[in-house]
């Protein structure tokens, strides 16, 4: 199936349940109707059904928004091109090596100078590098949960603003239906349906 055939079938998919629940919204006098079933439950019924159906919604909005996205190649992609730029670097390394033998005797004089000055100073340094391992690790926890926090608000954002949009012209559209009401507080359950689904997503990303 193609990116534009799996575009059409959830548009269809997304826009039968936005007409079912203008349909839903559009019954008169459904709260008299529901309490003769569900009886002194019936609150509790409508608005965990309210929550779901936005639920639903929210999880169709981003299924149709986010149709495939393929960042593991683009990763593997950058990162050749890392490889690729050290290895342009090495030919210019090599043209740089001395030919004379006395500066090659100096460097190696220095460098066993200077290993010979660092072996009393062992437990210091190996001290100070478990303290910058620690600090490397927090730090990269820290940056771990940003980028997390930025890939959350990318994907579920748009569908959930258009998700509490809808919400809101739901209940405006219930002030005209006889017998029904329009409230904020009916928007913000639907809206916490709508973030309860988001927050599912959440603990779905690495």
């Amino acid at each position: 199936m193609t990116k534009i055939q799996k575009r059409i079938l959830r548009g269809l998919l997304l826009l039968a349940w936005l007409t079912t629940i203008y349909i839903l919204s559009d019954q008169p006098n459904s709260n008299e109707v529901t309490k003769e079933i569900f009886g002194s439950f019936n609150y509790f019924v409508r608005k965990g059904a309210h929550m779901t159906e936005y639920a639903v919604l929210f999880f169709l909005f981003l299924w149709f928004i986010h149709i495939e996205e393929h960042q593991a190649p683009t990763k593997l992609h950058s990162g050749h091109h890392k490889v690729e730029s050290t290895h342009e670097h090495k030919p210019l390394h090599d043209a740089l090596s001395f030919d004379s033998h006395e500066h090659l005797n100096l460097e190696e004089s220095e460098e066993q100078t200077q290993s010979n000055s660092r072996i009393p100073a062992t437990h210091a340094s190996d001290h100070g590098a478990q303290l910058h391992q620690r600090l490397s690790g927090r730090h990269a926890i820290l940056i771990h949960h940003e980028t997390k926090i930025r890939r959350f608000l990318r994907l579920v954002g748009l569908p959930l603003l258009l998700t509490i949009a809808y919400a809101l012209t739901d209940e405006w559209h219930q002030a005209f239906v006889p017998g029904r009401s329009s409230v904020i507080t009916d928007v913000i359950i639907d809206s916490t349906g709508a973030c309860l689904a988001a927050l599912v997503c959440w603990f779905q990303l690495d």
